[in-house]
């Protein structure tokens, strides 16, 4: 019989790339669901396979934006690069997704688990 890794010692982290060139619509829902929808396979695969909790999927854009756009281009020259970057996931299964500058997030959770992932706090009624 099969069994899942322990997720304490073992995740995968799936990071879609790129994520800026993602169409609005996809980008609102955020990254788990657009794996869900573009990549059947592997999601199931994941799902199937391994502990919910030891699966993380991020979408993450280095720049924030398209470099070839001459706007965005120049906006990019005038900030520190480390200001442009973000990753979106989801802080909770089935949640809304959020975002964070500091691009090492998957790594860090990689290696930290969920300590390595900012606090959300949910917005007050």
């Amino acid at each position: 019989m099969g069994e899942a890794p322990d997720p304490k010692r073992f995740r995968i982290a799936v990071v879609v790339t790129c994520w800026d060139a993602v169409p609005d619509a996809g980008k609102n829902l955020g990254p788990e669901p657009f794996v869900k929808g573009h990549f059947p396979l592997l999601h199931d695969f994941l799902v199937s396979n391994f502990n919910s909790y030891g699966v993380r999927v991020f979408g993450l854009s280095s720049t924030g934006g398209d470099l070839a756009d001459a706007s965005f281009r120049d906006q990019y020259k005038k900030i520190h690069p480390k200001q442009m970057g973000e990753v979106t996931f989801h802080p909770t299964p089935g949640g809304d997704p959020v975002s964070d500058p500091d691009i090492a997030l998957p790594i860090g959770w990689l290696l930290e688990g969920e300590d390595a992932l900012p606090q959300v706090i949910a917005p007050s009624p």
